[in-house]
């Protein structure tokens, strides 16, 4: 948490009620990081109620959203940022409120109707009519199917590419708000620690993006290839992705 910085209230305190609030915040310091939120925002407002320093705001703000009062943290968020006009973070606030009100809004939609009519069960298989009966097969004619997966193996590692890549896309997105959450902490230890996440972070989105996009273009390109040169074309006999240090190859093996 931060330390109390020198604020002219509008109501001047006695020395004794400042001293009296520095230690409050002091043990409030000392249950936060306990993870006693509950404690620490009690003795926060006892504090502000004897030096009403805007700091203390961020900090109950702080305990509050600990406690999961997400409504309480935004009320003392904005307090703060209109309580003080010199602040260096205030863009990371600011981003902090708008997220804590998007998790209240949809703490608040509303459930599913209760009352709507249920959706009617379907069969889980379907029979032939009695009278029907399958043709047999011919024996010069070729399995169905046999040649399906060769044709559709350059499609299914496309599709794997486009699958890492919404990983990759995934964890880009945790690594910015472990940025965010970095800048907004208040305690040294904490913003270091989620900035180190966020950069392991940033490394897997990096890899995800490398290899994914690899294999979606390799399968799309070899797709189109084999749809154009279906009849002319040798079988294929295998596919191999290989992933190295510095770099990733596709490899085809035709029989």
């Amino acid at each position: 948490m931060i330390a109390i910085g020198a604020h002219t209230a509008t109501a001047q305190p006695t020395p004794d009620d400042r001293a009296r609030a520095l230690e409050l915040f002091r043990d409030s310091d000392a249950h936060y990081k306990r993870g006693e939120f509950e404690k620490a925002a009690e003795l926060l407002r006892e504090a502000y109620a004897l030096h009403p320093e805007p700091i203390l705001l961020y900090n109950l703000a702080r305990a509050l959203e600990g406690l999961g009062d997400f409504p309480g943290a935004i009320e003392q968020y904005e307090r703060y940022l209109n309580a003080d006009a010199q602040i260096a973070d205030r863009g990371a606030i600011e981003r902090r409120v708008a997220t804590l009100r998007a998790q209240v809004e949809r703490t608040r939609a509303p459930p599913p109707d209760a009352d709507a009519p249920p959706t009617p069960p379907v069969s889980d298989i379907r029979t032939l009519p009695p009278t029907a009966e399958p043709s047999p097969p011919r024996g010069d004619a070729a399995p169905a199917g046999a040649h399906a997966g060769p044709r559709r193996l350059p499609w299914v590692i496309a599709g794997a590419g486009g699958v890492v890549v919404g990983v990759g896309a995934a964890f880009g997105y945790l690594s910015q708000a472990r940025h965010d959450d970095a800048v907004a902490a208040p305690i040294q230890a904490d913003a270091a620690r989620l900035q180190d996440r966020a950069h392991t972070f940033a490394t897997v989105a990096n890899v995800a993006f490398a290899v994914g996009g690899v294999a979606a273009v390799a399968g799309v390109a070899w797709g189109l290839y084999a749809r154009r040169h279906d009849r002319a074309r040798p079988t294929v006999a295998g596919a191999r992705l290989d992933v190295g240090p510095g770099a990733v190859a596709a490899t085809w093996v035709f029989e």
